[in-house]
């Protein structure tokens, strides 16, 4: 173990991966000879972990919160777990972790870091908000605002941490991609779960008001039958709207990077506000320009890096995101290599600045 850094386990209630576990693999990566990981249950995150040579433990027993037992249960357990183990910083991820495993991580003596991704507000947060911790990262200024108006002030110290993932991309599959779907206008891209409050049909609808029309590729699926229902929705507005041959509908793809790169403007329409938006992140990382509904904590995204950012007001219409695209291509230039862009390794210094301040 190195000294200079702290063993670090982190605790992720889902075997599934998302956001939070993205910002979990990154860590891993960067830090992998001092960091493990803990799962509640297995999914695909865990395969990936696997492959990845990370050191994981899942827990042998099945654990829901409507089974006060299996919580009990669980405390005895992961107790002498941390026991046995030389962790000395337990970082939870969701409040659903913390929930499972904080009281037990206190009682064995150990720092407890909870990084709250959001969304935030429900019940889950308020119950995680009563169990014992010793720091919380927040992911924006924005969730930082949502968890004292909606779950209570803060009971320890905080600072915001916009998470960063490592984006990489095959240069061959981006030219490959570039070829297939972009039209002699350019391309666009749109991804992310296919759900009602990620509003793709503004950036179908801004596409139709477009003169000379690039080509919208959309990469994602739907989870819920309301997403399906929603998807079946969307695909009638693009017939509707004589789109057919200008948007397409890819599903999930592993490797999204490569899609996001070979675009020319990545859109995200969210009519909600996000406590971050990872997907911007990750645009802005890659050197792609991003038109965003400046909502949430995605406001304190592109506010960093204006060069690569354009925003609009939901409430204004899609006129605005027409505008915004319009106005890309008339002021392109053909490099970014003056935008500095975030570095993974800066992120994970802030954090484990922090954690050296706990021990």
């Amino acid at each position: 173990m190195n000294k200079s850094k702290p063993k670090v386990l982190y605790f992720c209630s889902s075997g599934v991966f998302g956001g939070a576990e993205k910002f979990v693999e990154t860590c891993l990566a960067e830090d992998i000879h001092n960091s493990d990981i803990f799962f509640l249950n297995s999914g695909d995150f865990v395969d990936r972990c696997r492959v990845a040579g990370f050191r994981i433990f899942i827990s042998p027993y099945k654990v829901r919160l409507t089974n006060i037992f299996s919580w009990i249960k669980f405390q005895f357990y992961f107790f002498r777990f941390l026991k046995q183990s030389d962790h000395q910083i337990i970082h939870f991820t969701m409040p659903y972790s913390i929930i499972f495993g904080s009281l037990a991580a206190k009682i064995a003596g150990k720092k407890i870091v909870w990084f709250q991704h959001g969304p935030i507000g429900g019940i889950i947060d308020r119950l995680a908000n009563l169990m014992p911790f010793d720091f919380i990262f927040f992911n924006s200024k924005f969730s930082q605002q949502e968890h004292i108006n909606k779950v209570g002030r803060l009971k320890v110290s905080s600072t915001i941490l916009n998470p960063l993932i490592k984006v990489n991309y095959n240069s061959i599959e981006v030219e490959k991609i570039r070829e297939e779907f972009a039209s002699a206008d350019g391309l666009l891209i749109c991804a992310g779960r296919i759900c009602r409050w990620k509003g793709f049909e503004h950036a179908i609808r801004a596409l139709s008001l477009i003169d000379n029309k690039p080509n919208l590729v959309i990469v994602g699926k739907p989870s819920t039958s309301d997403d399906s229902k929603y998807f079946d929705e969307l695909k009638e507005i693009v017939s509707d709207l004589k789109l057919n041959n200008q948007v397409q509908f890819l599903g999930f793809k592993e490797n999204v990077y490569d899609y996001i790169k070979a675009s020319d403007l990545l859109i995200h329409t969210s009519t909600d506000p996000e406590p971050y938006g990872i997907i911007i992140a990750e645009s802005i990382a890659l050197g792609v320009h991003v038109i965003v509904n400046k909502l949430g904590g995605v406001g304190e995204i592109v506010d960093k890096y204006p060069q690569l950012s354009s925003s609009y007001e939901h409430t204004e219409g899609d006129s605005q995101i027409v505008m915004a695209i319009n106005n890309y291509y008339l002021n392109k230039t053909e490099t970014v290599a003056h935008v500095k862009i975030p570095q993974v390794s800066e992120m994970t210094h802030e954090l484990n600045c922090v954690y050296m301040t706990l021990l």
